[in-house]
């Protein structure tokens, strides 16, 4: 820890009016993880984030807004407080919950005990807003890491890369702790020998990744923020992120890197992937290009792969009896009669979490609307719900 545990946020506390126990002059030491074997890890052991666990698909789980909705034991908290102490000296309008969670009896060792202590850090400009989803969070989480070596309580300051440890052993990173310190670490803890055996094991890196995944990484990752923390996009320290024969198409510029599905909701868009992904094993094959393949697409400037876009399309009879058939993400449309689920506007009334974001963002000022923090990165005034949902009576994630 510094100011606060070594996963959160850190403030200095030279900045802060409120009464904050000073830091004594530290040497700070930041370790970080590849974006790719983070974020897998994260979807693995999602600890503290009760909206992003229940073995969540990856990509709901990379573009899912970093939130929830409030606790109950929060909203009874007087939230005008803008000083209220919350958990890990927080304020109010920073975390959710503002107060620590408790588990239930019977659930102390229970898997993914955690989802009774949420931990959802928001935006760090005070504004209560969430982050669009967890590579945003990570990116300020680097730059506010590697920013703690200005404080004037830190003497020294040095980065490592878990990868490094784990390929290299710690002898270097202790090496360079007597450097900066001028303290001198045991002996046995420098032997090569010791070296050789402490080596920790690697956080992901064994397995395989969705080539999916990848490549949602490769486009939504800031890679300039990435190479703060010493990270290039496409290489994954631990193994090649793809197929040697897949490196070996990569060769030719002008190649098709990848094929990207699109169709709406009972196109059969699933089946053409799961066939193109069997068919062409060598190659990445996205059931999403910008988003997931059923929705709205935008031009992002940062793809810049050779992509073949796949547009999965059934006649217009056929498709609108299947979504009156199977309305998956359309509770108004929920009807049996064609008429009236021909007729009836596309649309709901927002639900009260959306209402609530939005009061916060008319709060952090009028820009901000315009910002894409809703799920699957749409913007408060495209998409209802703006806040990913839960229902015990639609599936995980209305995917088709």
């Amino acid at each position: 820890s510094l100011h606060r545990g070594s996963h959160w946020f850190q403030t200095d506390p030279a900045q802060i009016t409120q009464q904050t126990p000073a830091i004594e002059v530290t040497l700070v030491i930041s370790i970080f993880l590849n974006a790719y074997d983070w974020v897998d890890a994260m979807h693995r052991t999602p600890h503290n984030m009760p909206e992003h666990m229940d073995d969540l698909d990856w990509y709901t789980f990379v573009s899912k807004p970093w939130t929830m909705i409030r606790p109950e034991w929060d909203i009874k908290v007087n939230n005008t407080n803008s000083t209220l102490a919350c958990q890990e000296g927080y304020a109010y309008n920073d975390i959710i919950s503002c107060q620590q969670g408790h588990v239930p009896h019977g659930r102390e060792h229970a898997h993914h005990q955690t989802k009774y202590q949420p931990f959802y850090e928001m935006r760090m400009d005070g504004s209560g807003l969430p982050y669009a989803n967890i590579l945003q969070l990570r990116h300020d989480k680097i730059r506010n890491h590697l920013s703690v070596e200005q404080w004037d309580a830190v003497q020294a300051f040095m980065s490592v890369q878990y990868e490094q440890i784990v390929n290299e052993g710690h002898a270097t990173m202790l090496q360079r702790i007597q450097e900066l310190t001028g303290l001198e670490a045991k002996a046995d803890c420098l032997s090569s020998d010791s070296n050789r055996k402490s080596k920790p094991e690697p956080i992901g890196g064994l397995e395989t990744l969705d080539e999916g995944l990848i490549h949602f990484i490769n486009d939504h990752a800031d890679w300039e923020v990435e190479l703060m923390a010493g990270y290039t996009k496409g290489v994954r320290p631990y193994s090649p992120l793809v197929s040697h024969n897949a490196a070996a198409v990569a060769e030719d510029e002008d190649a098709i890197t990848r094929i990207a599905l699109l169709g709406e909701r009972n196109t059969g868009s699933r089946w053409v992937t799961k066939k193109l992904r069997q068919c062409f094993p060598e190659i990445k094959v996205t059931p999403s290009l910008h988003r997931w393949k059923h929705w709205f697409q935008e031009d992002q400037s940062q793809v810049h792969d050779h992509t073949l876009v796949v547009l999965v399309s059934i006649n217009v009879y056929d498709w609108i009896d299947a979504m009156q058939r199977v309305p998956h993400n359309m509770p108004m449309h929920m009807m049996e009669d064609w008429y009236e689920f021909l007729t009836t506007p596309w649309t709901t009334a927002r639900p009260e979490r959306d209402l609530e974001l939005h009061e916060r963002v008319l709060n952090g000022g009028e820009d901000r609307a315009f910002q894409n923090i809703c799920q699957h990165d749409f913007k408060y005034n495209q998409v209802v719900s703006c806040v990913y949902g839960r229902s015990p009576t639609q599936g995980r994630n209305g995917k088709n």
